[in-house]
């Protein structure tokens, strides 16, 4: 049964056709995400589903502070390290149709990498971080640097150890668009975005300007908002250079859950966790929650520049919490708790039976 919506303001709520336990799955949540709007700690959208089903969908706040203009669902936003999800999709599937192998290393498809690293690398290593490269960005760099990280030294021993660096998904972005031919904003819409119904989203083109997108703002150590300074996006391609709605992210869900992007197999390699729960591009483990329950989480969260995002898919309901942020901060995460205690119970104290 499809669900009826209430609609009130920028908030959509399950209802009417709806099962009674989704209209008030909607309702908690709503209070939930009302009360961090109205406390300044939660300026964005979101998107809640369950068992297939939308159960709750809205928006907060205000595209930029200076102008009051109000945030809608359809406000792009930055994405940060969500974009990674999308470049490991891209990967799997050039390796689905034979034009990359995982186990292969870089310099096949980027000869100019420093041959002495580069042969030891593989695009394993790129997808799970354990590629022993540097992390470029612990400090955001403010120029372009087309060629960085083609010629730098290892820190670890390429697949002994995880190092979380946007440099990996910068070279997967740089070895796409060798194989394919296609810029990876090209390869973007047309493997992923147009497929998916995806009107909203794509690689930002930074140093032009978004039309309509949010803006984002960063906590200060008294307690209150500054724009962070600007960082450019070009450093962060294939690694958090996107931008996109929750509603697009959730039908990006829906490509992903029915087999349109990508066959189930790959997909389930996508999704197989490595040491640390490291997939490609996501995070996958258990959790256990109330009732004895335990499911599934395919969890990709990112903040950069201003911007949070969490993108939480969980098969084993069919369900997504998607919650994007412009005034970057810890909040997103206990939001996220909270969501998943209104639809899957407290989950039960560590060492209980």
């Amino acid at each position: 049964m499809h669900p009826v919506i209430l609609r009130v303001g920028f908030v959509c709520i399950a209802a009417a056709a709806t099962p009674l336990a989704a209209q008030e799955h909607g309702a908690r949540i709503d209070s939930i995400l009302r009360s961090y709007a109205e406390a300044g700690r939660f300026n964005g959208t979101a998107l809640v589903a369950s068992r297939g089903e939308v159960v709750y969908e809205g928006a907060f706040g205000t595209v930029d502070r200076e102008t009051g203009a109000r945030l809608t669902p359809t406000t792009p936003m930055r994405i940060a390290s969500v974009t990674k999800a999308f470049t490991a999709l891209l990967v799997m599937q050039q390796v689905q149709e034979g034009r990359l192998r995982l186990d292969a290393p870089v310099t096949t498809w980027l000869p100019e990498f420093r041959r002495a690293t580069g042969d030891r690398i593989t695009l394993r290593h790129l997808l799970t971080h354990r590629s022993g490269l540097p992390h470029d960005q612990s400090t955001p760099s403010h120029e372009y640097h087309p060629e960085e990280g083609l010629d730098a030294e290892l820190l670890a021993e390429p697949g002994s150890t995880f190092q979380y660096n946007n440099r990996d998904y910068y070279l997967l972005a740089r070895i796409l668009e060798r194989v394919t031919g296609r810029t990876f904003a090209d390869l973007l819409a047309e493997r992923v975005l147009r497929p998916a119904g995806m009107r909203h989203t794509g690689e930002h083109p930074y140093p032009a300007a978004l039309p309509g997108e949010a803006v984002g703002y960063a906590a200060t150590d008294s307690g209150g908002l500054r724009r962070p300074p600007e960082i450019d996006l070009r450093n962060f391609h294939g690694a958090a250079s996107m931008f996109s709605t929750a509603g697009d992210l959730y039908r990006l869900d829906r490509a992903l859950a029915d087999g349109r992007l990508l066959a189930p197999a790959w997909r389930d390699t996508m999704y197989a966790p490595g040491p640390g729960a490291a997939a490609f591009g996501s995070w996958v483990y258990a959790r256990p929650f109330g009732g004895g329950r335990t499911l599934t989480l395919v969890d990709r969260r990112g903040s950069l520049g201003g911007f949070g995002a969490w993108f939480l898919r969980i098969p084993d309901d069919d369900g997504v919490i998607i919650l994007l942020d412009s005034h970057e901060g810890p909040a997103l995460q206990e939001i996220g708790e909270r969501i998943l205690a209104v639809l899957y119970g407290t989950p039960p104290p560590t060492g209980s039976d």
